[in-house]
């Protein structure tokens, strides 16, 4: 026969391992936002490519997207990392 957890017990268990700290939600911000910086500026420089045949290719999309990718991974970090 199986014994029953009492009602206070899994209120305890379920709500714990669905609830992140405010530090955790924190440090997967800044992960996510250091990932998205390199991601955003590596794809930017890439969509642009070498059609300025120019000493900096890729420089003016890296830069557009290296901001962009930083918001985006800071929030996506935020929401689910950690």
């Amino acid at each position: 026969m199986r014994r029953r957890l009492p009602a206070a017990r899994l209120r305890q268990r379920s709500s714990g391992s669905e609830r992140r700290t405010p530090l955790r939600r924190i440090l997967g911000a800044a992960v996510g936002a250091a990932g998205g910086f390199f991601a955003g500026g590596y794809a930017g420089a890439w969509i642009e490519g070498d059609r300025c045949h120019c000493d900096d290719p890729g420089l003016k999309g890296a830069l557009i997207g290296a901001p962009i990718g930083t918001v985006v991974g800071g929030i996506l970090g935020e929401r689910y990392l950690f």
